[in-house]
């Protein structure tokens, strides 16, 4: 039995409904290896909830610890704060605050309440009707998944308002305690106004003058609303509200169910090195568990023969001499002693064996070891703990999960990226021959290196939830990353999926991203991004990624929402003979109208597949609609191409000075082929190229932005050199020692749009 997902509603940072699976495997009793085998089975039953801070993570952890100890009819199982609070607010707003929408307060469905569906699986070998028989009144039984062998029950878990007429007697004392607080303010009964102090979009229309309150009136209003609204999230706490189970499809709840013997959740929290005896509870714990499997016999005759020599060491030598002290306080008719010894195994290895380390012969205490190593051996003794106590009513009739919170606390980057190989091994090691115990982990984090392990172990995206820490379109994004958002070729996907744990895995956490082609383009917008105030304070990735790859990433980005700039080139066709800069005149190779060369062409006229395939918005298109969609996107001789889906832009070069640039390099030169930064332009070339390769303008009509592909061609086997070079002359002579390409500049300005307009909306 197993937990196969949980969808919320109202909860927390979770306004709609949203859905978390969680991941499930079986034992493979085939596996002679049983160190692969246990591996193998936690990482594939382990759930890993990734996202940055206050994205929910901790708040899916709470729910599970919540909900295992529910049952019908309880009362105070939730408070306001468990509700989501722009829900509650606007609830707030439409029925009490504006007193013309008093009347809806009478309408039950309308009122507050959290909600909660847990999809549970059961394998085809349990017996259900045993096992579930309780939870067979509330919960519909799917049909069984054939392939799987599983069938899913579904349970409706409801937090709503019993105490109709208390709940709204509440709220009219709340509209009475409005009314004595406008008048003890003198704020009249503007209903209008927000809790920030806002004129509503109906009372603009009605009296645009009205909306010039003033300062002292403002913050009265802003008072009264935040006074009247926490009374409201009181009342909210109160026990009007009640647990209710139900049948997916019926609107009775059922009585006297419980989920108790159901789900059972042990969480290891984050920091678990607490004091500087941690490390020694921990190796207490697992010794404990490895001394009860194995030669547990000869510690019970110890504790045995133990307590008889105490009991006989008390009983003739002790014993006599407190009962005859006993004598002169009360007679022993009345009062009479015993002394019976109550050493037990768990005793003897709580707080008894004490862990050091040895360095160069000397005996070290255990809180100069190293704060990650600690926690690991915390985390893998709390495990082993964990399989080797839960009783065996506990695996077949009941959910048994294992939460482990922010695990990387105190580990380095290594040491996280093997966690779960490494608890793996360990578990292995000191339990022996693991018995077919089903669990399922949890595990939540905001570490790149775990989540590095996890895609890299399995070679999949497979059991990991993202939150998202921003809102996107006004809903929470969470996701259950799956393959299936990737290229569907499975070499192409094998590929990007180890592209993604080597490489990208900060695309997860970061604000945005931006992906570029190359290292130059890398190094030159880590730069830019350096020297820009409001791009410093978001967490800003940026990846160098061959430009027939990014868009394969673009379903994973658009899931993820993260705000994404690909900038790519234009990458012009040309045949073998237009790119020979030996045979060709320099100053004659560059595109100067592009609509004249590929007009009426079979072939595309850009090279670069990126490009294509958002100009073409990933449908089968013909070369020639492409070549018109990009004529279009460059008229006006645009300097730069931007093609947009959602959230994510692509940029490109465009007609600068007269010529078409198709590379980074190329539009940095005709970018800068102008008066004031020519000369600056010319130093930085000869400092990459050899002087025979860089050309000198011997009369005045000669133009230097005329060499821009020639300087291309040049520059293709030094583009290293050439980064270093520009990123030295940016340092050493400030970042306007060169002009920026539009396009590269345009990018950059619509990522600090999207910071600056406050699109990204933080929940509590």
């Amino acid at each position: 039995m197993f937990l196969k997902s949980i969808q919320l509603e109202h909860y927390r940072k979770f306004e709609k409904k949203e859905k978390i699976e969680f991941a499930h495997d079986s034992w493979n009793s085939d596996n002679t290896d049983d160190s692969k085998e246990v591996a193998e089975y936690i990482s594939k039953s382990s759930t890993l909830i990734i996202g940055g801070n206050n994205s929910g993570k901790s708040t899916i952890i709470n729910l599970l610890a919540t909900i295992q100890k529910c049952k019908s009819g309880s009362r105070n199982i939730f408070s306001y704060n468990d509700f989501n609070l722009k829900y509650l607010k606007r609830w707030y707003d439409d029925n009490v605050f504006k007193s013309q929408n008093e009347s809806n307060t009478d309408n039950v469905e309308k009122y507050p309440y959290l909600e909660f569906i847990l999809e549970i699986g059961v394998d085809e070998n349990e017996d259900i009707i045993s096992n579930l028989e309780k939870i067979l009144v509330v919960g519909d039984i799917n049909e069984t998944n054939s392939n799987n062998k599983q069938t899913v029950v579904t349970i409706k878990m409801r937090y709503e308002l019993a105490d109709t007429e208390k709940f709204k007697k509440a709220l009219k004392d709340l509209e009475d305690d409005k009314a004595k607080i406008s008048k003890l303010m003198n704020t009249g009964t503007r209903d209008d106004i927000s809790m920030n102090g806002e004129v509503s979009t109906r009372k603009e229309i009605e009296d645009k003058e009205d909306s010039q309150i003033s300062k002292d009136d403002n913050l009265k209003i802003r008072y009264r609303y935040q006074y009247l609204y926490r009374k409201f999230l009181e009342i909210i706490s109160k026990d009007y509200f009640v647990l209710n189970f139900y049948s997916l499809n019926s609107d009775t709840p059922v009585q006297d169910f419980t989920l108790a013997p159901l789900i059972k959740v042990k969480t290891i929290e984050a920091n678990s090195v607490k004091n500087k005896d941690t490390l020694s509870r921990a190796y207490n714990k697992i010794v404990n568990t490895y001394i009860k499997n194995n030669g547990i016999e000869d510690f019970k005759k110890f504790i045995i023969e133990t307590n008889y020599k105490l009991l006989e060491a008390t009983d003739n030598n002790i014993k006599s001499i407190l009962q005859n002290s006993i004598k002169t306080v009360e007679s022993t008719k009345n009062l009479e002693m015993n002394l019976h010894p109550n050493i037990t195994f768990e005793k003897i290895f709580e707080d008894n064996i004490v862990y050091e380390y040895i360095e160069d012969g000397n005996y070290i205490p255990e809180d100069q070891f190293g704060m990650g190593y600690t926690n690991l051996m915390v985390i893998i003794a709390n495990i082993v703990d964990y399989i080797n106590l839960y009783d065996g009513e506990d695996i077949h009739g009941a959910i048994n999960i294992l939460c482990i919170e922010e695990p990387e606390t105190f580990m380095h980057p290594q040491m996280q990226e093997l966690f779960i190989k490494n608890i793996s091994k360990a578990i292995t090691k000191l339990l022996g021959k693991v018995d077919k115990k089903t669990f399922q982990m949890v595990i939540s984090t905001h570490s790149t290196h775990i989540l590095n392990g996890k895609i890299h172990s399995g070679n999949t995206l497979d059991n990991i939830v993202y939150m998202n820490s921003k809102y996107i379109n006004n809903d929470r994004n969470i996701t259950n990353l799956l393959d299936s958002l990737l290229e569907e070729d499975t070499n192409e996907m094998n590929y990007i999926k180890k592209y993604i744990s080597l490489e990208l895995t900060d695309i997860f956490f970061a604000d945005a991203v931006i992906f570029v082609e190359g290292p130059t383009e890398e190094m030159y917008i880590k730069y830019l991004i350096s020297e820009r105030e409001l791009l410093q304070t978001h967490h800003i990735k940026v990846f160098s990624i061959d430009g027939a790859y990014a868009h394969k990433l673009s379903n994973l980005l658009e899931t993820l929402g993260v705000k994404t700039i690909i900038y790519t080139d234009l990458d012009l066709k040309r045949n073998k003979s237009e790119k020979d800069v030996k045979n060709n005149d320099p100053n004659s190779m560059n595109i100067k109208n592009v609509t004249e060369k590929y007009s009426g062409k079979d072939c595309c006229l850009t090279t670069n597949q990126t490009l294509k395939e958002f100009v073409a918005e990933f449908k089968e298109e013909k070369n020639e609609d492409i070549n018109n969609k990009i004529f279009e996107l460059l008229k006006n001789n645009s300097e730069f191409l931007k093609v947009t889906m959602r959230e994510i832009s692509v940029y490109s070069q465009g007609k600068i000075l007269g010529s078409y640039a198709t590379s980074f390099e190329e539009a940095l030169i005709l970018t800068n082929c102008v008066e004031k930064y020519e000369s600056k332009l010319e130093y930085l070339l000869e400092q990459t190229l050899p002087r025979t390769n860089c050309i000198k303008l011997n009369n005045i009509e000669d133009k230097r932005a005329d060499y821009s592909y020639y300087y291309q061609v040049k520059l293709s086997d030094k583009k290293r050199i050439f980064a270093t070079n520009l990123i030295k002359m940016l340092m050493n002579s400030g970042k306007n020692s060169l002009l920026i390409p539009r396009y590269i500049e345009e990018g950059l300005k619509e990522i600090e749009e999207y910071f600056g307009d406050e699109k990204v909306e933080h929940g509590r």
